[in-house]
């Protein structure tokens, strides 16, 4: 069972940039490789004021189903694992 994060202080070990981009990166070790055989990706790009950037690579940057790719799996995937008041922009 996933359960989503209220704070940065609901769980511990997030409390810090750092901690944020380690999990945002856990997380996204599960989907990157899918995405890398169709030749795609997705790579953190910088965390700044609690805000997520993250660009897509390669096939995904042009792909048809870019938005559903980002509608359905990246973003539930990451915000069940970070705290809710993290911002994801995904480029």
């Amino acid at each position: 069972m996933i359960t989503r994060c209220l704070s940065l202080q609901d769980k511990p070990g997030i409390d810090s940039l750092a901690s944020i981009r380690r999990i945002a990166e856990e997380a996204l070790t599960h989907i990157v490789p899918a995405m890398e055989a169709d030749g795609g990706g997705v790579v953190l790009e910088k965390i700044e004021d609690s805000t997520l950037h993250l660009e897509l690579k390669g096939a995904c940057r042009d792909c048809p189903s870019q938005d559903l790719t980002i509608r359905q799996t990246l973003l539930p995937a990451l915000r069940a694992a970070l705290p809710a008041e993290v911002k994801i922009i995904i480029e």
